[in-house]
């Protein structure tokens, strides 16, 4: 049991309650049980004090606040219990339940609540301060991501340009192999000059023949193996690659 205190800033109170004694509990524990119930009730009283306390002062705190006060300054000085039974038969404890508290004790608890408040300004403002320096960090980091992809970007479009530039650069192997055999054609013509002019016919159209499968172009290996045909009396041959040759541009 809590000293009783006397101050003209003392206030008492009383709280009531009652509970049956179950069957599988003791009267200890059923008397813990209605003490705490009838300080409970007790403290309601104080939760309306302190509301009309803060009130003539202007000030309105939150409920669970307000409860929270009286739960902590509420000091229990005396607990008187009775015992009865029910119309039912069964044993019933009451307890009265009178408690003190202290003006101080609430005022003290309210510059708690104001410190704490303020603390919790701060930190919210902490909070917010850093909040905007990341959010200022982000969109920094935003712009040079932007940055950084326009430049690959860029970046990306000169490799095109330089792959584009290197495959015109680059010699066609195509080309190069027919201007190798073009050139293998006109040595092949060449040399079935050499035989026509020594007459062997046959042999100078083996080698035109060599030089138009080399460059299907080639206007001159057509005229010369006509010559040669129509030398060997072919007239007909003779006159096809006449008339290739022509087309040609012979």
């Amino acid at each position: 049991m809590n000293q009783v205190k006397n101050s003209d800033n003392i206030h008492t109170c009383e709280g009531v309650a009652e509970c049956p004694v179950n069957d599988d509990d003791t009267i200890k524990n059923t008397k813990n049980r209605v003490k705490d119930l009838a300080k409970i009730d007790a403290c309601k009283k104080i939760d309306d004090y302190i509301n009309l306390f803060f009130k003539n002062k202007s000030f309105n705190l939150p409920y669970e606040e307000i409860s929270s006060i009286s739960t902590e300054i509420a000091n229990v000085i005396e607990v008187k219990y009775q015992m009865h039974s029910s119309d039912n038969d069964n044993m019933i404890i009451s307890a009265a339940v009178t408690a003190q508290f202290d003006d101080n004790d609430i005022i003290n608890h309210l510059d708690k609540f104001f410190r704490d408040k303020s603390a919790l300004v701060e930190q919210n403002e902490a909070l917010r301060q850093k909040l905007t320096k990341l959010e200022m960090q982000q969109d920094k980091d935003s712009r040079k991501i932007s940055l950084l992809a326009a430049e690959n970007e860029k970046l990306r479009k000169e490799i095109e340009d330089l792959k584009r530039q290197l495959t015109n650069t680059q010699p066609n192997n195509s080309q190069v192999i027919d201007e190798h055999k073009i050139a293998l054609s006109k040595q092949k013509l060449m040399e079935g000059w050499k035989l026509h002019g020594k007459k062997d016919y046959n042999c100078a159209i083996r080698l035109y023949d060599e030089a138009i499968r080399l460059n299907p172009n080639n206007a001159d290996a057509y005229h010369n193996r006509g010559v040669a045909f129509r030398a060997l009396g072919y007239v007909a041959n003779a006159n096809e690659d006449f008339a290739k040759a022509k087309e040609l541009g012979w």
